[in-house]
Protein backbone atom coordinates (compact mmCIF):
# COMPACT_ATOMS: atom_id res chain seq x y z
CA UNK A 1 0.00 0.00 0.00
CA UNK A 2 1.56 3.70 -1.06
CA UNK A 3 2.31 5.50 2.40
CA UNK A 4 -0.51 8.42 1.64
CA UNK A 5 -2.99 5.81 0.99
CA UNK A 6 -2.16 4.47 4.46
CA UNK A 7 -2.17 8.17 6.04
CA UNK A 8 -5.05 9.00 4.44
CA UNK A 9 -6.92 5.92 5.33
CA UNK A 10 -6.30 6.05 8.50
CA UNK A 11 -7.43 9.48 8.69
CA UNK A 12 -10.65 8.85 7.01
CA UNK A 13 -11.45 5.78 8.90
CA UNK A 14 -10.89 7.33 12.07
CA UNK A 15 -12.85 10.78 11.16
CA UNK A 16 -16.12 8.09 10.11
CA UNK A 17 -15.65 4.26 10.91
CA UNK A 18 -18.02 3.66 8.16
CA UNK A 19 -16.25 4.88 5.43
CA UNK A 20 -16.46 2.73 2.50
CA UNK A 21 -12.92 1.67 1.29
CA UNK A 22 -14.34 2.95 -2.38
CA UNK A 23 -15.17 6.56 -0.59
CA UNK A 24 -11.31 6.31 0.27
CA UNK A 25 -10.12 5.63 -2.86
CA UNK A 26 -12.33 8.25 -4.79
CA UNK A 27 -10.93 10.67 -2.56
CA UNK A 28 -7.47 9.01 -2.66
CA UNK A 29 -7.70 9.89 -6.40
CA UNK A 30 -8.78 13.16 -5.91
CA UNK A 31 -5.76 14.02 -3.50
CA UNK A 32 -3.58 12.22 -6.38
CA UNK A 33 -5.18 15.21 -8.68
CA UNK A 34 -3.73 18.18 -6.70
CA UNK A 35 -0.65 19.76 -7.34
CA UNK A 36 2.77 18.22 -6.00
CA UNK A 37 2.79 21.63 -3.25
CA UNK A 38 -0.86 20.56 -1.88
CA UNK A 39 0.02 16.80 -1.53
CA UNK A 40 3.25 17.93 0.54
CA UNK A 41 1.08 20.08 2.73
CA UNK A 42 -1.52 17.18 3.17
CA UNK A 43 0.77 14.51 3.77
CA UNK A 44 2.81 16.64 6.32
CA UNK A 45 -0.78 17.51 7.89
CA UNK A 46 -1.11 13.87 8.03
CA UNK A 47 2.08 13.28 9.51
CA UNK A 48 1.82 16.48 12.37
CA UNK A 49 -1.89 17.50 12.43
CA UNK A 50 -0.52 20.78 12.11
CA UNK A 51 -2.89 23.09 9.92
CA UNK A 52 -1.11 23.91 6.86
CA UNK A 53 -0.61 27.80 5.46
CA UNK A 54 -2.00 27.40 2.18
CA UNK A 55 -3.44 30.18 0.78
CA UNK A 56 -5.11 31.29 -2.56
CA UNK A 57 -5.72 34.83 -3.61
CA UNK A 58 -8.84 35.57 -6.13
CA UNK A 59 -10.38 38.52 -7.36
CA UNK A 60 -7.61 40.07 -8.58
CA UNK A 61 -5.99 39.27 -5.80
CA UNK A 62 -7.99 41.10 -3.39
CA UNK A 63 -9.33 37.98 -1.33
CA UNK A 64 -7.12 35.25 0.01
CA UNK A 65 -8.67 32.21 1.15
CA UNK A 66 -6.60 30.43 4.06
CA UNK A 67 -6.62 26.93 4.93
CA UNK A 68 -7.34 28.37 8.35
CA UNK A 69 -10.76 30.54 6.92
CA UNK A 70 -11.99 27.84 4.88
CA UNK A 71 -11.97 25.78 8.49
CA UNK A 72 -13.21 28.36 10.84
CA UNK A 73 -15.26 29.77 8.81
CA UNK A 74 -17.04 27.39 6.31
CA UNK A 75 -16.43 24.77 8.98
CA UNK A 76 -14.54 22.16 6.20
CA UNK A 77 -11.95 19.88 7.52
CA UNK A 78 -8.36 20.38 6.95
CA UNK A 79 -8.13 17.49 3.95
CA UNK A 80 -11.00 19.36 2.37
CA UNK A 81 -10.16 23.05 2.59
CA UNK A 82 -6.36 21.77 0.88
CA UNK A 83 -8.36 20.26 -1.84
CA UNK A 84 -10.46 23.26 -2.05
CA UNK A 85 -7.39 25.63 -2.57
CA UNK A 86 -6.06 23.76 -4.56
CA UNK A 87 -9.29 23.83 -7.31
CA UNK A 88 -9.60 27.38 -6.56
CA UNK A 89 -5.42 27.96 -7.54
CA UNK A 90 -6.25 25.79 -10.74
CA UNK A 91 -9.51 26.84 -11.91
CA UNK A 92 -10.03 30.94 -10.45
CA UNK A 93 -12.52 31.75 -12.35
CA UNK A 94 -14.58 29.20 -10.44
CA UNK A 95 -14.02 30.10 -7.26
CA UNK A 96 -17.14 31.71 -6.54
CA UNK A 97 -19.32 28.98 -7.98
CA UNK A 98 -16.63 26.29 -5.64
CA UNK A 99 -17.21 28.16 -2.26
CA UNK A 100 -20.68 28.36 -2.91
CA UNK A 101 -21.22 24.97 -3.74
CA UNK A 102 -19.51 24.25 -0.28
CA UNK A 103 -22.18 26.30 1.37
CA UNK A 104 -24.89 24.24 -0.26
CA UNK A 105 -22.57 20.94 -0.42
CA UNK A 106 -24.49 17.44 -0.70
CA UNK A 107 -23.04 15.00 1.79
CA UNK A 108 -20.94 13.40 -0.93
CA UNK A 109 -18.69 15.26 -2.31
CA UNK A 110 -20.01 16.61 -5.85
CA UNK A 111 -16.32 16.56 -7.35
CA UNK A 112 -15.76 12.98 -6.49
CA UNK A 113 -18.91 11.76 -7.98
CA UNK A 114 -18.25 13.76 -11.00
CA UNK A 115 -15.03 12.04 -11.91
CA UNK A 116 -16.82 8.98 -10.54
CA UNK A 117 -19.31 9.01 -13.67
CA UNK A 118 -16.63 9.16 -15.79
CA UNK A 119 -14.50 5.79 -14.50
CA UNK A 120 -15.26 2.66 -16.23
CA UNK A 121 -16.79 0.39 -13.76
CA UNK A 122 -14.76 -2.64 -13.96
CA UNK A 123 -12.28 -0.21 -12.66
CA UNK A 124 -14.13 0.66 -9.79
CA UNK A 125 -14.99 -3.05 -9.42
CA UNK A 126 -11.01 -3.93 -9.53
CA UNK A 127 -10.43 -1.32 -7.44
CA UNK A 128 -12.82 -2.42 -5.07
CA UNK A 129 -11.58 -5.94 -4.93
CA UNK A 130 -7.96 -4.42 -4.73
CA UNK A 131 -8.71 -2.11 -1.76
CA UNK A 132 -10.73 -4.79 0.15
CA UNK A 133 -7.13 -7.34 -0.14
CA UNK A 134 -5.16 -4.63 1.01
CA UNK A 135 -7.54 -3.88 3.70
CA UNK A 136 -7.62 -7.46 5.04
CA UNK A 137 -3.85 -7.21 4.11
CA UNK A 138 -2.89 -4.04 6.48
CA UNK A 139 -5.39 -4.83 8.92
CA UNK A 140 -3.36 -8.57 9.72
CA UNK A 141 -0.25 -6.77 10.01
CA UNK A 142 -1.45 -3.67 11.98
CA UNK A 143 -4.48 -5.37 13.89
CA UNK A 144 -3.52 -3.61 17.32
CA UNK A 145 -3.19 0.05 15.26
CA UNK A 146 -6.62 -0.82 13.33
CA UNK A 147 -8.15 -2.43 17.34
CA UNK A 148 -6.94 1.29 18.41
CA UNK A 149 -8.20 3.50 16.01
CA UNK A 150 -11.60 1.06 16.24
CA UNK A 151 -11.73 1.90 19.64
CA UNK A 152 -10.81 5.30 19.81
CA UNK A 153 -14.26 5.98 16.94
CA UNK A 154 -16.43 4.48 18.88
CA UNK A 155 -15.76 6.71 21.82
CA UNK A 156 -16.51 9.87 19.74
Amino acid sequence: MRPLFKKLYIYLKSSNPNVSIRSILSIYIEVLGTCQSTKEAIEDWLDTGKLPNNEVRIKDNLLTITVESLVKDMKMSPLRALLTIDTIARRPDASADILNAWLHRPVVSESIEEYRKKVDPEILKMADELMAKEEEEYRSQNSEIMEAIDKLSKQE
